[in-house]
Order: C-alpha cells, then structure tokens, then sequence
C-alpha cells in the first residue's frame, strides 16, 4: 500500500533512536517480494550517524553472505569499524578466537561481540544506542539442526 514503506522506515528510525526503549529486537517479517530488503538497506542509510553498529544481509546466491557462521565475525568487524574505541578489543578477540565452522555460534557472539560491549567504558560510543540489522535469514543456507534459531536467539 502506498506510504507502508515510509511508515515502516519512519517507525524503524524512531525505535532506534529510543534509548529508553524496552523493545530491544525488531523483526520485520512478510511474505517474500514485500520489500523488506529494499526497507533494510534504506534503514541502514537513514539511521542517525554512530547509530548503525553493523549489518548482515543473507544471499543465497553468495557461499559467504549464506553461510550463518560468518554472521557474527562479520558483525565484530564492523563494529570495530563503527566504534573505533572498540577495534583493539575486538582485533585481540579475533586473534583468540580462530573463527570456524567448528565453533559454536554462541561462542562467536560471546566471545567477538557481547563480552566486549559489556565491559567497555560509557564513553566508548557516542550514542545512547546501537543497531545491529540482520536481513534474509530465510536465505541462510545452513539449515541443518537448528543453527539459525541458534543464531537469532
């Protein structure tokens, strides 16, 4: 319907730029063709500078941008691109961690992303909040065992 995208876009910004927010996760979720890529990508854009920690978007069509074992190895190092402060942490993090796919999914957001944002100082990022956008994980080509609901929790 005409402006659904520009409503969806606006409620999207408004809900990150809300650090008081309890509503930490937002799906956006419809039937395939609805435009919820295009609505991602523009986010990405639209989203406050300092806001976006970092992105994944799932390609089928890509053994890279498929694979859910590159989700958070790809987050880690954008977020050390997003928040300077943080790159040293996250760069001794990857050194240690020797990512592969032998390694549990929660040991790669434990160990890349989540023990890092826990223990840093307030003044290490500038925003009140950080967004994180995972897109396409229907097009996650692991789909043995329950790695993706792995992944999403």
């Amino acid at each position: 319907h005409a402006g659904t995208r520009q409503a969806i876009l606006h409620d999207l910004v408004e809900w990150a730029k809300d650090a008081k927010s309890e509503k930490r996760v937002y799906a956006l979720y419809g039937q395939a063709g609805m435009g919820k890529s295009s609505i991602a990508h523009v986010f990405c854009r639209q989203l406050p500078e300092g806001h976006l920690g970092a992105s994944f978007f799932f390609l089928r069509s890509s053994t890279e941008c498929s694979d859910a074992h590159r989700v958070f190895p790809t987050i880690a190092y954008q977020l050390a691109e997003s928040v300077p402060a943080l790159r040293s942490q996250i760069a001794n993090a990857a050194r240690k961690h020797k990512a592969g796919h032998d390694q549990a999914l929660e040991h790669q957001i434990r160990a890349l992303i989540l023990d890092i944002l826990r223990n840093l100082g307030e003044s290490a990022i500038t925003t009140p909040t950080l967004v994180f956008v995972v897109n396409g994980v229907d097009e996650c080509a692991n789909t043995s065992g329950s790695i993706v609901a792995s992944m999403l929790q």
